[in-house]
């Protein structure tokens, strides 16, 4: 009768949670894995390697056919954007060019402008305003020609601004007064002139700083 040779063997599981030392040369298979381990006397179970009789590599086979690319998957998510570089500062303003010239058809309200060395063509026409009353303000915005049928002994106040005139039509067919406000007459002896009752008196009035100049226009006294 044969002799019967038996290793040291269990799960691994059990191996691994008795962890013994295999004394040197000791073999310990595990039933559930058909490996084993050989002792050295001093080495636990946890910390031995498998063991086994490896032999010769193999010639390596040949390389099979690369297959057919895939079909491209879908494309990814866009990433965040990147932070904005600072802005660079502005250079300076180049030279403003000469304006050209402006032609003006039609109506135009200008209000408060300056007109350089205009070029006009044709009739200027000038706002005419009739004065009421006995105590008219003299007032250039109402119209530069102003025309005034004397009611009675009148007082007119001096509404203009330095700059501006009003030629003035007085039409006084009852010989009444008036008392002018302060005026430099520059003609007529340097007085206040005489009203006419049978033509209308002309009278230029204008404004320098803050003075008021007045002239008896054509005939009269």
């Amino acid at each position: 009768m044969a002799d019967q040779i038996q290793l040291r063997r269990d799960t691994a599981a059990n191996w691994t949670s008795a962890n013994p030392i295999l004394a040197s040369g000791e073999f310990g298979l595990e039933t559930d894995t058909d490996q084993f381990k050989v002792g050295d006397g001093t080495t636990a179970w946890t910390s031995l390697g498998y063991g086994g009789i490896q032999g010769p590599q193999g010639i390596q086979g040949i390389q099979g056919i690369q297959g057919e690319t895939g079909p491209t998957g879908p494309q990814g998510e866009q990433g965040i954007q990147g932070i904005q570089g600072i802005q660079g500062e502005t250079g300076p303003q180049g030279i403003q060019g000469e304006p050209g010239e402006v032609t003006a058809d039609g109506v135009f309200t200008l209000t408060n402008k300056t007109l350089v060395a205009p070029i006009i063509t044709g009739t200027v026409v000038e706002d005419v305003f009739a004065l009421t009353g006995t105590t008219p303000a003299l007032d250039p915005s109402n119209g530069s020609i102003q025309t005034w049928t004397l009611t009675g002994a009148s007082t007119p106040t001096d509404s203009l601004s330095a700059g501006e005139a009003i030629t003035l039509m007085i039409d006084d067919g009852t010989a009444y007064t008036i008392t002018w406000p302060t005026t430099t007459w520059v003609n007529n002896a340097g007085a206040a002139p005489t009203l006419a009752t049978d033509v209308p008196t002309v009278i230029a009035l204008w404004k320098v700083s803050t003075t008021l100049y007045g002239a008896l226009v054509g005939d009269g006294s």
